[in-house]
């Protein structure tokens, strides 16, 4: 399994029922494939990893971070300030705090349109099992399609036709990847 990738052999093995190591390379490099795939269609990274990511300022409090759950707040940074204390966001103190999702900033404010850097963690340890799902039943997808690249259907036996699906992706598998997409809660 490489690192980043969001299933692995054994899970797509089980779904697509094959026992035996014919296909485990091709599989493999699916997994690695799939799982950046999934990545940029989120627009985001899953698994645990440190973000630098430089924001415009707006003269609020409050950053909605691209990736989440965020873990730790290490910086802010504008010009010469830099805030790398953790505090409660409830408390007195003033730092730097986050409930998950955002980044606060207590006891000050960014500069107004310009340049924030905010250095912070954020993941989760281990995939979500529905997010697993998903990226299993799309490397399972990208395995079966592969005997059938650009047909539309296929007859058999003169009485017997099968249709392919030409969606990029099923609903069901978009409706699990919809929950870790990067947008704005409401």
């Amino acid at each position: 399994m490489a690192s980043g990738d969001l299933t692995n052999l054994s899970a797509v093995k089980r779904w697509l029922n094959i026992s035996s190591d014919n296909d485990d390379a091709l599989l493999t490099d699916l997994v690695t494939q799939v799982s950046a795939f999934v990545e940029n269609t989120i627009q985001r990274k899953v698994l645990t990893a440190t973000h630098v990511e430089t924001y415009r300022g707006t003269g609020g409090s409050r950053f909605l971070l691209r990736n989440w759950p965020v873990q730790s707040v290490t910086s802010v940074e504008w010009g010469e300030t830099r805030i790398d204390t953790a505090v409660d966001a409830i408390g007195n103190a003033s730092g730097v705090a986050t409930d998950g999702r955002s980044l606060i900033l207590v006891g000050s404010r960014t500069p107004y349109d310009r340049p924030v850097r905010v250095t912070y963690v954020a993941g989760y340890d281990s995939v979500p099992a529905d997010l697993m799902l998903a990226v299993t039943e799309l490397v399972g997808e990208a395995y079966s399609a592969r005997t059938h690249i650009g047909e539309t259907s296929h007859a058999s036996s003169g009485a017997t036709t099968v249709a392919f699906s030409r969606e990029a992706m099923h609903q069901a598998v978009l409706a699990r990847l919809n929950n870790y997409m990067l947008a704005a809660p409401l």
